[in-house]
């Protein structure tokens, strides 16, 4: 296998991610006020918040402890989550959606599915489109990082 043959779909895939991403980050910013990476903790917080810690957010991200900290805290101060006392055990704090973060979740799914259909999807036919998902689908699994975590977001 040449270099060529392996460094071009890595910087292909590398700059797709990158661009659609800043693209959708946008689209949520300007149309309901959350980035794309709130957005994916509102829906990790709303499928596990209660049996996660935050080192557990973290790995879902890919960021650090202390980005989800301040994710956390951003969408603290805007309403959409709380922090919830454990009621079995005084020392943990749970991470809970309002329903002001419900509605916003909720809201932000009717604009990332067209996106993604509009953006990503509909530039690939189907057999292409499951090739792809197929291929990822393994790069992920040989590092450990495929799991109910990205199941989830794909349906969101």
């Amino acid at each position: 296998m040449s270099t060529r043959s392996y460094m071009m779909p890595w910087v292909s895939l590398q700059h797709v991610a990158v661009y659609l991403r800043h693209e959708l980050d946008a689209r949520l910013r300007e149309s309901i006020g959350v980035s794309v990476m709130e957005r994916d903790l509102l829906g990790h917080i709303s499928r596990c918040g209660e049996d996660w810690k935050m080192k557990d957010f973290a790995a879902a991200l890919c960021v650090s402890k202390t980005a989800v900290t301040k994710l956390v805290n951003r969408l603290k101060a805007n309403g959409l989550v709380e922090r919830v006392p454990s009621s079995v055990d005084g020392r943990v704090t749970h991470i809970e959606l309002t329903e002001a973060g419900r509605d916003i979740l909720s809201e932000s799914s009717a604009i990332v599915a067209p996106f993604v259909r509009s953006e990503f999807a509909d530039a690939l036919n189907a057999s292409e489109m499951e090739a792809l998902g197929k291929a990822l689908s393994r790069v992920l699994a040989s590092h450990g990082r495929w799991d109910g975590q990205l199941e989830y977001l794909a349906e969101n």
